[in-house]
């Protein structure tokens, strides 16, 4: 006959909580700053600049010596609306690679690993060649960006990730 040991390591909570957990993902928000001089690099999964690989967002000077966020970025200008008017991305057939940055506008961007993220464009007095983003991250792929669905700041999903390896 086959006895069931006990178990130092609550199981059952583990279950309990994959059962009743959301199945949408969740929403990471987060506010980076940018170096247009240096052609910053960003990675929303890890919130990390320059990370190297799975780039999401480059920034830097087109060919017109404008600030752009330059290609491969996969981007869409929402115009001068704010990050919460923005709370579904549009279809990717509506993204282009690159455009030019503009103060007070919202964004969407399509990530490397085809999620999909909002960024809000701040002014920057301090530092011409800077620019503040603030950010939200769909960690499901879903195009869903309200944050009324559960926003998680100050954290990433890098970090989440982290702490399942």
């Amino acid at each position: 006959m086959f006895k069931l040991r006990k178990s130092p390591f609550p199981w059952g909570a583990v279950i309990f909580f994959l059962l009743i957990s959301p199945v949408k993902g969740e929403l990471f928000s987060g506010r980076t700053v940018l170096d247009i001089s240096q052609r910053d690099e960003f990675d929303f999964s890890s919130d990390k600049l320059n990370p190297g690989q799975d780039i999401d967002l480059y920034v830097g000077l087109d060919e017109d010596g404008n600030f752009a966020f330059l290609p491969p970025t996969v981007i869409k200008d929402m115009g001068g609306v704010s990050l919460e008017e923005v709370r579904e991305a549009p279809n990717r057939s509506e993204y282009s690679e690159g455009t030019t940055i503009k103060e007070d506008h919202t964004y969407c961007v399509v990530t490397k690993e085809n999620h999909y993220a909002k960024l809000f464009v701040e002014e920057n007095a301090e530092s011409p060649m800077r620019v503040t983003i603030c950010w939200v991250y769909q960690s499901d792929g879903s195009r869903e960006l309200n944050s009324k669905a559960g926003v998680i700041s100050n954290t990433t999903w890098g970090k989440i990730k982290a702490l399942f390896r």
